[in-house]
């Protein structure tokens, strides 16, 4: 078994950043992202917060652009999937293992992201239904008019509802359980200005089901009765937790005190919570590279 110093899971900004700066530190280390890289980042409409672009960049414009910057960097990247991370304490090494074989590491930088929330509302939904519900917006389909639900009034929600306004035909339905919606004040004066979005306020849901012509019906409470509404596809946004489904219970215990001794590292929206910034995964991801490539912080090491 292939022994490195040093894995990275996760190949979104925290990811990318932290390969390259390991590359430029001269630290041999292997990135592993299962689907295309840019994570999170390619799914935003629009991204005004980040620097060096004064009139803001579209999500997967600036994805593009890291992928572009990330493939003259000749970093051993592999299209794979870490279906299991585990830490032998008696080797004092980390194991990962993919569906291609498994492989030995003596660090390991997180940067697996986040995942959604699944809501349990479809699970009785028929299969065929079951698969218009979707977690991420590139897989809505396009090329046809339809309705969209988006249940969530965050950022992200408004976020994907402004990615799916610019598709013809698409009209798109925000559900929200309060009265006002949680996200950003940039983000909701775009969404006023849009005639092809609705925010519906104050919708409980109860029950989704087969509504007529192949639809989805969502059915809930409003302040002023019962509300129901047929859509083709839905979109769910009501949250996100960090990505750490393949850690091995060994690992979830052994965690903390694997970071505490400089062995295991967490970069970006992994570690984050609620700021899921791209600025912040990057220099997330430099930071934990300099750290696993034992630069220490301390005033006058190099």
């Amino acid at each position: 078994m292939k022994s490195i110093p040093v894995a990275i899971v996760g190949g979104g900004p925290a990811g990318i950043a932290a390969a390259i700066q390991l590359r430029r530190m001269g630290v041999e280390a292997v990135l592993f992202e299962e689907d295309v890289l840019g994570g999170l980042m390619a799914q935003a409409d629009w991204i005004e917060n980040y620097p060096g672009f004064p009139s803001g960049i579209k999500g997967d414009d600036l994805a593009r652009r890291f992928r572009e910057w990330f493939a003259r960097q000749a970093v051993d990247t592999r299209n794979e999937q870490v279906l299991t991370l585990d830490y032998d304490p008696d080797r004092r090494t980390f194991i990962l293992a993919t569906a291609h074989g498994r492989l030995s590491a003596d660090r390991v930088i997180i940067a697996s992201g986040t995942k959604p929330k699944a809501l349990p509302l479809f699970d009785s939904l028929p299969e065929e239904l079951r698969a218009r519900v979707f977690y991420d917006r590139r897989k809505v389909p396009e090329g046809e008019k339809r309705r969209v639900a988006i249940i969530g009034a965050g950022d992200i929600a408004l976020d994907y509802a402004l990615g799916l306004s610019i598709v013809p035909g698409h009209e798109v339905v925000i559900l929200c359980r309060g009265e006002k919606c949680r996200a950003l004040p940039v983000l909701q004066e775009r969404i006023d200005r849009i005639r092809t979005i609705q925010i519906r306020f104050q919708v409980e849901l109860d029950m989704a089901v087969p509504g007529p012509d192949g639809k989805i019906r969502l059915a809930g409470t409003h302040p002023t009765g019962r509300f129901g509404l047929d859509v083709d596809d839905v979109l769910v946004a009501v949250g996100r937790e960090a990505r750490k489904d393949f850690y091995s219970p060994r690992l979830m215990r052994l965690e903390n005190d694997l970071i505490g001794s400089g062995r295991l590292f967490l970069a970006g929206d992994v570690k984050n919570g609620l700021r899921r910034q791209v600025g912040i995964a990057v220099g997330d991801g430099l930071s934990a590279a300099m750290a696993a490539a034992g630069v220490r912080d301390v005033e006058g090491d190099q």
